[in-house]
């Protein structure tokens, strides 16, 4: 599945307004259409949520991720306090880093200090250049449950815009049906 992209020689084209809003609009259905259906529905584009949603899809797995923000790992870009610079602890979370190709720079026994902004740049690209779908300003307002009794079973999620949720508007949300639901907001 491809995502429109426009490069200075189609610009030179001359589309009119309606015909980019078309275009925009035609590639925005394709992928939610595509996203609704998933192996794995993940909520929380942080960097649990990205690492798992890469080493899924890794795997061939169809995979949604949707994040309630516009962005994606959360506070992770923030860094410490602001400052241009996270601390990374010897251990999976470095390990994953180092995989993902984020530079990890040791400043003492068993830590390492990295640029958070080129860690949320590389895991989203992972996950995205392994087949997820990340979704953001999407929230998760409730689950799909199939069954009854003892063979009651989560079946996927039921979403809605995160700016509709948040304005208090009663809108009829969409659904995502997914083999597993995994919630890994934090």
């Amino acid at each position: 599945m491809g995502i429109a992209s426009f490069y200075p020689d189609e610009l030179e084209k001359r589309y009119s307004e309606a015909e980019l809003a078309r275009i925009a609009l035609k590639v925005a259905f394709g992928k939610l259409s595509y996203a609704v259906e998933a192996d794995v529905a993940i909520a929380g584009a942080g960097p649990a949520g990205l690492t798992l949603a890469w080493l899924l899809a890794e795997q061939g797995l169809r995979v949604t991720l949707v994040e309630h923000r516009l962005g994606v790992c959360g506070g992770m870009k923030g860094g410490s306090m602001l400052f241009p610079v996270a601390l990374v602890e010897e251990g999976l979370a470095a390990v994953i880093l180092e995989k993902a190709g984020v530079r990890l720079h040791r400043v003492g026994e068993g830590l390492y200090t990295m640029d958070p902004v080129e860690a949320v740049a590389k895991l989203t690209a992972r996950a995205v250049d392994a087949g997820a779908v990340v979704l953001p300003g999407l929230h998760v307002e409730d689950l799909i449950v199939r069954g009854s009794g003892s063979s009651v079973r989560v079946a996927g999620i039921v979403v809605n815009w995160a700016p509709v949720v948040e304005a208090g508007w009663h809108v009829d949300p969409l659904y995502i049906e997914a083999r597993a639901v995994v919630d890994a907001t934090g």
